[in-house]
């Protein structure tokens, strides 16, 4: 298994200085992702950046979060993303090989467009050497089907994000159907409960998603992909704002009693939750191993 890490954490630094936390924290995979991160960031730094620290471009986010569905006609749709799989396919990191770099795409909702739009991606995806992936996103086609294999297999992988089935109160464990076209998982935890509820994109073990049941079924599925962890330190922030005010009132928190001192929060809330969830995903890592 491989334990990937998504760049959104830091998104706000350069190409370079995100290649060095990243390398700081001893991940050797990365999902490039982030906000509007096309237009932060240029694809050549962080091929050079990356690579200069041996680091790996497992997947791509391509979710395109600065347009809405309605302002895509087809022809920019195809035209934004036959220039996007290009530039990842032209220049993606040699030592990627065997495996190709995964692409990771948002259904728009209506079923019809989504049948059009997969047959684009699906030839652009071809054609450029990349492993297209369907994520399970609310409120798009994938989630609104009754059975989202429907849009999986002939040269369509799943990834798939156990929070976003949460969100909708759906059982994650539901989906092992999924797990043959499993290519990439999204790893963070979802904690929604009214009033103390702590959020989303916290490190697993904070929220109510069942890892360790979901890593077995991830094992007996013979699944060998990464493992991409997911989070933002403004929601850890909150957590360990959260905590200082209770002083360990609430249960689930009581791990975390060594970050404090003094009642002073951590600073360096970035590399904290990143390694947190590290260490979390390999604890979990033991369900691989040969019984």
């Amino acid at each position: 298994m491989a334990v990937s890490l998504s760049t959104w954490l830091f998104d706000h630094l350069s190409e370079k200085e995100m290649a060095r936390a990243v390398s700081r924290l001893d991940f050797e995979n990365i999902e490039i992702s982030g906000e509007q991160w096309q237009k932060k960031w240029k694809w050549e730094r962080l091929v050079r950046e990356t690579g200069r620290r041996r680091i790996r471009i497992r997947s791509v986010h391509c979710g395109h979060h600065e347009v809405s569905e309605e302002e895509w006609t087809e022809r920019r749709f195809a035209k934004y993303h036959r220039d996007l799989y290009r530039m990842i396919g032209q220049r993606a990191p040699a030592d990627a090989a065997p495996e190709r770099v995964i692409v990771v795409e948002h259904l728009p909702g209506d079923p019809g467009k989504a049948e059009r739009w997969l047959a684009i991606l699906r030839e652009l995806a071809n054609e450029n050497g990349l492993c297209l992936s369907v994520e399970n996103v609310p409120n798009t086609a994938f989630e609104k089907s009754t059975d989202g294999r429907r849009w999986l297999g002939n040269g369509i992988g799943f990834t798939f994000d156990p929070a976003h089935a949460a969100y909708l109160n759906l059982d994650p464990l539901g989906f092992g159907p999924h797990l043959d076209h499993l290519v990439n998982v999204h790893v963070y935890d979802v904690d929604d409960l009214i009033g103390l509820g702590l959020g989303d994109w916290l490190p697993i073990g904070l929220g109510k998603i069942p890892w360790p049941k979901l890593f077995r079924a991830f094992r007996r599925a013979r699944y060998g992909g990464p493992f991409t962890i997911e989070l933002t330190a403004s929601r850890f922030r909150h957590v360990l704002r959260l905590y200082e005010r209770m002083r360990c009132s609430l249960k689930k928190m009581k791990q975390y009693q060594h970050l404090f001192s003094g009642g002073a929060v951590v600073e360096d809330v970035e590399n904290l939750v990143a390694q947190i969830s590290k260490n979390a995903v390999m604890r979990n890592a033991r369900f691989f191993k040969k019984s």
